[in-house]
């Protein structure tokens, strides 16, 4: 797989117009002279991923629960007891 994220939206190298957005490729989409090419080129960041790193990555999105889909937790506010406190008194008078 391979990985590809543009510094600028619609970027175009090697007959793609590359995305911010993070965007997969198949291993084959390029050939080695372009997936070069992609590589050196400052506008974009590639990473090739091997099959290994891909199981592992699609393992893991399968496994791991959305941010707050822990029931568990739970957001409250905090309260202060007002028993025993009394007004400051003034002292403008």
């Amino acid at each position: 797989m391979i990985h590809i994220v543009s510094r600028t939206e619609g970027f175009r190298r090697c007959g793609v117009a590359h995305s911010v957005a993070p965007t997969d490729h198949p291993d084959d989409r390029f050939t080695a002279d372009e997936l070069e090419r992609l590589r050196e080129d400052p506008m974009l960041v590639v990473v090739v991923l091997s099959d290994d790193d891909d199981e592992m990555a699609s393992q893991k999105a399968t496994t791991d629960k959305p941010v707050g889909a822990d029931s568990s937790a739970q957001v409250g506010s905090a309260s202060a007891s007002t028993d025993g406190i009394k007004p400051a008194k003034n002292s403008d008078k």
